[in-house]
C-alpha cells in the first residue's frame, strides 16, 4: 500500500493545538490578574473570554491531532499489508481519508467516540459518560456518521466529475464508517453503510465493499494517481 499524507496540514493543526492552548492559558491568567484591579473589569472580562475561546480551540485540536487514536495513523495501521495497487490519501482529496483501490475510490469516515454507541431504526445513540462533561466543547459529537459519510461520498463524486467527466460514470465511490477507539462498545443493526471498528476495516474493504464496485482500468487509475499523487 502506498500512503500519501499532507504533512503540512498535520503540522499546522498540531501547531494550532499547541499555541492556542498556551495563549488561552496566558489570557486566562491575565484576566484573573486584571480582575484584581476594579478599574479594569471590562478588560478582565475580555481577556477571560479570549482565554476561554483559545483554550477551547487548542483542546479541540489536541483531541484530534495529538491524542490517540489519531485518525490517519490508525487508518494506515488498519490497512497495513495491502499491496501497491492501493493508495491511501490523507488530507489530500476533498475529504480527509480516501482509498484508491483497483475497483474505485473508498471514503473512510473516522469516528473517535468511546463508550456505548448503537445504531437502530435509522438512529444513532451514544450513552452519556461523566467524562464527556470534562471534555466539554473539545469532545467530538457523534452526530449522524452514516449521513456524514454520504456527504463525503458526494464530495468525492463531485470532484471526480470535475476532474474526469469522461470517466465519472465508470468510477465507483463507496464509503466506510470506522470507529477508532478501543474503549468502545458498538452495536449496529440495519445500517445502510458499512460501520466497523479498525480491526475489521481491511477485511470490509476487500470484502463487501469491493464486491459492490466495478473494476477500473489502469488508465483511469493512473489518471487519479497523477492528479492526487503517489
Amino acid at each position: 500500500m502506498k500512503v500519501i499524507t499532507n504533512e503540512r496540514t498535520i503540522k499546522s493543526r498540531q501547531a494550532i493545538s499547541k499555541y492556542a492552548s498556551i495563549a488561552g492559558f496566558v489570557f486566562l491568567l491575565g484576566g484573573l490578574a486584571i480582575s484584581l484591579r476594579s478599574n479594569y473589569l471590562q478588560l478582565a472580562y475580555l481577556s477571560t473570554f479570549a482565554g476561554f475561546a483559545l483554550a477551547t480551540l487548542g483542546a479541540y485540536h489536541v483531541e484530534r491531532w495529538s491524542r490517540e487514536p489519531i485518525a490517519h495513523e490508525a487508518i494506515r495501521q488498519a490497512f497495513k499489508g495491502l499491496d501497491d495497487r492501493y493508495h491511501l490519501y490523507n488530507y489530500v482529496l476533498p475529504t480527509p481519508h480516501v482509498m484508491l483501490t483497483p475497483r474505485g475510490l473508498v471514503v473512510i469516515r473516522p469516528q473517535r467516540q468511546d463508550g456505548h454507541i448503537t445504531y437502530s431504526d435509522g438512529k444513532w445513540k451514544q450513552d452519556f459518560k461523566l467524562s464527556h462533561v470534562f471534555q466539554g466543547m473539545a469532545r467530538e459529537s457523534l452526530g449522524n456518521p452514516s449521513v456524514d459519510l454520504g456527504r463525503d461520498i458526494e464530495r468525492v463524486k463531485s470532484w471526480v466529475g470535475k476532474q474526469w467527466p469522461e470517466y465519472a460514470d465508470e468510477i465507483d465511490v463507496k464509503g466506510i464508517v470506522v470507529f477508532l477507539n478501543r474503549n468502545l462498545k458498538l452495536e449496529v443493526r440495519g445500517a445502510d453503510v458499512p460501520v466497523v471498528r479498525t480491526k475489521e476495516l481491511k477485511r470490509t474493504l476487500r470484502g463487501d465493499v469491493s464486491k459492490a464496485m466495478r473494476p477500473i482500468n489502469k488508465t483511469i487509475q493512473a489518471a487519479i494517481v497523477k492528479v492526487a499523487g503517489g
